[in-house]
């Protein structure tokens, strides 16, 4: 309990130092961060069959909604950067957030590409025949 006051402390002194290196939206963003409870994430290796079930459900999900959504955030994201950011620390954390974004987009679509393969048919289809299929 006295190491939470000390830390709240502590935190104050520095807001009200006048040598401030980087501004408190950043620092506060640097703790929040720092605070983050990951017990919860798994770090499970799937095995070939709840890979290519994670799969499927990437393929079903990515052209029409992962994809869009992405590209939306990013956006959005573009326009703040542009007309609402107030100094330089806010528009680099702008531009981490977009690359966190292009991250996620990247990989889903590696995942998408991995599904495509995976179900890819072949064509049975002779294109150098005119009626081939009707043979």
């Amino acid at each position: 309990m006295f190491q939470l006051f000390r830390q709240l402390k502590k935190f104050l002194d520095d807001y009200d130092s006048p040598k401030q290196e980087e501004s408190v939206i950043v620092r506060l963003m640097k703790h929040r961060l720092g605070s983050i409870d990951l017990s919860d994430v798994r770090d499970k290796v799937r095995t070939k069959e709840e890979h290519i079930a994670f799969l499927s459900q990437v393929g079903a999900f990515y052209p029409i909604v992962i994809e869009e959504e992405i590209k939306k955030m990013i956006i959005e994201q573009e326009e703040f950067m542009a007309h609402t950011v107030a100094d330089i620390d806010a528009f680099n954390f702008s531009r981490g957030t977009i690359n966190g974004l292009e991250l996620l987009l990247e990989r889903y679509k590696k995942y998408f590409e991995e599904y495509k393969e995976l179900n890819k048919t072949e064509d049975k289809i002779d294109r150098s025949k005119l009626f081939s299929e009707l043979e």
